[in-house]
């Protein structure tokens, strides 16, 4: 059992590792991130808060990755990943590794 929570905090910690190389490209070329990456990261990253399945991070964090679509039902409409900022991006990876960290 505890190979298996050294594991999966290991995992966890890698996936925030590469939200956070995610986030400094973004700031390194100064620019905001597009719409596509902001709701995949911001999923990406409530799954990490919530404790969500490693898998349900990644895909999300490939998504990002990849600036794949965003679902077909939220195209045409603001959503609230449209007013999110790098900065806000960071804040919400420092308060997962902050979580990560008490546990």
């Amino acid at each position: 059992m505890m190979d298996n929570d050294a594991s999966r905090r290991a995992r966890l910690r890698n996936l925030s590792n590469r939200i956070n190389a995610f986030l400094t490209r973004l700031e390194r070329v100064k620019r905001p991130p597009n719409r596509r990456e902001r709701y995949h990261l911001v999923e990406a990253l409530q799954h990490l808060y919530e404790g969500r399945s490693e898998d349900d991070v990644e895909a999300a964090l490939i998504r990002a990755e990849r600036i794949e679509p965003l679902p077909s039902h939220l195209t045409a409409q603001l959503i609230p990943s449209d007013a999110v900022t790098v900065q806000d991006l960071r804040e919400g990876l420092n308060a997962v590794l902050f979580k990560q960290n008490e546990n």
